[in-house]
């Protein structure tokens, strides 16, 4: 690992740094990454080197030029964080090693959390029009602070576009080819406009269908020695989107629909007599209100409601039936007040009460009661405050969160920082305290009435130099403990899921990030290691024999992301992701030695390159029109899925080689140039 680290940051110091464009489009603030704005440390705007967490940023130019077709595509280039398989064909992220997909990392969607309340889940595939984000910011660490239970890894903050970006009318397609056959086909439509200081409006839609893999799955067996397998050609997921937002002299109000689905073969590692049909549907409704008290105090009131159904599944013949609703009604109060030039307070109160219940009272399939009854509710209340204190070249972060439920003993979590920045150099020490509050499931299920919050341990370290411009190269140090830890089993032989607290789990390791910009474009290079070894304890999450490995997720791993700006107007942006060897569980089989027992079956997904390239162009005079062509995992490498907790399913075969198509144009008022993608 030493050698690969000091390899990377060889290469980063040794790319040359080009001399600033004049003209190039990168004398805009957010080219000069040491201050860029972010906002998704603290829910309010500072620059990258003051936020109190390790923050990547991916712009709106990054997605198009990149021709990404979801948001998996976008985000398997951050580092330290890789997509599993969990059940049923979804997948979900792992965070430097951890498995994070069950309330362990927050999608935000314009401020609204759009992670189901029955386990914690989000969807990440192609649910989410990419074409029509502005910005995505990630916190590579705990938010559970700022956030509460679900920022517990990771926080993924996407920002769509804005009224005063469109400007007008934008409309975009897509279509592709895995190799001969039907890949996928879809198309945005957005508008907005800014019509005063007063008023924005903003309303955006979206579809899709395309085919999910031409793969085929094998089920894990017993005793070893190859098993039953499924043709997975004619599966395919679907998506739609409707995003509407209205913003009047401080009171915004937003309604969300995202409804997917998919085809699933593979059940929860079986294989299925016919295929499955997975639905994943919200609505999410939110309005607040900003009102400034003087100069120096902003209060902001909010309330939100949600209503979702996901896994949902209403083939009563399958074992994958599930038929649930969850609501979740919140309100809160948020406070930012300058109480000095230097110094700033932020503190909040919010209440949310969450209501899950049976749609369909039948125990069949995967579908159980709430330990015995058809509904289940949870009242949570939170509270916290953060201080941030900028005296000179250093910036001093205490905050602290305290969540109060009538199901569980409260849970208070700190976090506390100092970053020193002067110059090109900037350095930040950061502790934080964070917590999984268990979700409906987890509390419900049968053998999981004792269930109590998990808690993390957070130690993190970042240096970083910059010239402005031009070149930038951090590298960050971390370490992350899980205590109780929240660890999902799943018993084929009764079809029935549950959940335990374990001992402890966890990771520490090293992530390189390296950048390079000027008029030709841009690079970012990064590198991202991690190792359990000496603090996992959860014998699901282990690699027998491989003590520094973690189920599913690749030890070291490269990400390369490129935009070059060609002559005419063309814009030439490849990409690759490197995974180093990962392992999964193939099912268990009975040890003859053993008088009780089983164990697990350990196959090796050898190491992996996925490399893309995108060519996009823009009608010289204009910039309105843009087509872009390109493909994804060019070399057709065979990549899997790895499922990273042992609940007995087998690597899943993802899309292969894909060839795509895309073209967007732009209407904006008033002859108004909007700007170029």
């Amino acid at each position: 690992m030493k050698n690969v680290a000091l390899s990377v940051l060889a290469l980063a110091v040794a790319c040359p740094a080009p001399s600033r464009a004049h003209g190039s489009g990168l004398e805009e603030p957010g080219a000069d990454l040491m201050n860029d704005p972010v906002t998704v440390t603290t829910r309010k705007q500072r620059a990258l080197r003051d936020a109190p967490g390790v923050v990547t940023i991916i712009t709106r130019e990054d997605i198009m030029a990149s021709g990404a077709r979801d948001l998996v595509d976008v985000l398997e280039l951050v580092p330290g964080l890789q997509f599993g398989v969990d059940v049923e064909g979804a997948l979900g992220p792992s965070v430097r090693g951890l498995w994070g997909t069950e309330g362990k990392v927050l999608l935000l969607v314009d401020g609204i959390e759009m992670n189901e309340r029955l386990y914690g889940t989000a969807q990440y595939g192609m649910g989410l029009p990419v074409e029509l984000i502005e910005r995505i910011e990630i916190i590579r660490g705990p938010g559970s602070v700022v956030y509460g239970g679900f920022a517990e890894l990771a926080v993924v903050q996407v920002t769509t576009v804005q009224p005063e970006t469109l400007g007008g009318l934008e409309l975009h397609g897509m279509g592709s080819l895995m190799d001969a056959d039907p890949g996928r086909v879809g198309a945005a439509a957005a508008w907005g406009r800014a019509f005063d200081e007063d008023l924005r409006l903003s309303v955006s839609a979206y579809g899709a269908h395309g085919a999910m893999s031409h793969g085929t799955y094998t089920q894990p067996v017993s005793p070893p020695g190859g098993g039953p397998t499924r043709d997975l050609s004619g599966t395919t997921q679907d998506a739609r989107w409707l995003n509407l937002f209205a913003e009047y002299r401080g009171l915004a109000v937003r309604f969300l629909y995202d409804g997917q689905s998919h085809d699933s073969r593979d059940g929860y590692g079986e294989l299925l007599d016919r295929t499955a049909r997975l639905g994943f549907t919200g609505y999410f409704a939110e309005a607040r209100y900003t009102l400034a008290i003087g100069e120096r105090v902003v209060v902001t009131p909010r309330l939100g409601f949600k209503r979702q159904r996901p896994w949902r599944s209403d083939d009563a013949t399958l074992p994958t039936f599930y038929d649930k609703t969850a609501d979740k009604f919140s309100g809160g109060l948020m406070v930012d007040a300058e109480l000095a030039e230097d110094l700033d307070l932020q503190a909040a109160v919010e209440i949310f009460h969450d209501h899950g219940r049976l749609d369909d009272a039948r125990e069949i399939g995967t579908q159980r009661t709430f330990g015995g009854r058809d509904s289940l509710e949870v009242t949570n209340g939170a509270g916290y405050v953060q201080a941030i204190w900028n005296p000179e070249i250093i910036t001093l972060v205490a905050g602290l969160r305290g969540e109060f439920s009538e199901q569980f003993t409260g849970t208070v979590v700190p976090r506390v920082g100092a970053i020193w920045s002067r110059d090109r150099f900037f350095i930040k020490g950061l502790l934080s305290r964070a917590f999984r509050t268990p979700a409906l499931e987890n509390i419900g299920l049968t053998h999981s009435t004792d269930i109590r919050p998990e808690q993390t341990t957070v130690l993190e370290a970042e240096v970083g130099y910059v010239i402005p411009y031009t070149f930038a190269l951090t590298a960050n140090v971390f370490d992350m403990r899980l205590q109780d830890p929240i660890v999902f089993t799943y018993n084929q032989t009764s079809d029935a899921e549950e959940y335990t607290n374990e001992q402890r789990t966890g990771s520490r390791g090293i992530e390189v990030v390296q950048r390079v910009m000027g008029a030709w474009g841009q690079t970012e290079l990064s590198y991202s290691h991690y190792t359990a070894r000496d603090i996992n304890r959860v014998a699901r999450y282990a690699v027998p024999g491989e003590a520094s490995a973690l189920l599913g997720a690749a030890q070291h791993k490269l990400a390369f992301r490129g935009r070059f700006v060609a002559p005419a107007r063309f814009t030439v942006a490849p990409s690759a992701v490197f995974l180093s060897e990962r392992y999964g569980v193939d099912g268990a089989w009975a040890e003859p030695a053993e008088a009780d027992g089983f164990e697990p079956r350990i196959h090796r997904e050898p190491p992996v390159l996925r490399l893309n390239l995108f060519v996009s162009y823009s009608p010289p005079g204009t910039n309105r029109l843009y087509v872009g062509a390109g493909v994804f995992d060019a070399t057709d490498s065979g990549y899997r899925a790895v499922q990273p907790h042992d609940s007995g399913h087998g690597a899943l075969p993802l899309a292969g080689r894909e060839w795509l198509l895309k073209i967007g144009y732009a209407l904006p008022f008033g002859g108004d140039t909007p700007p170029e993608p």
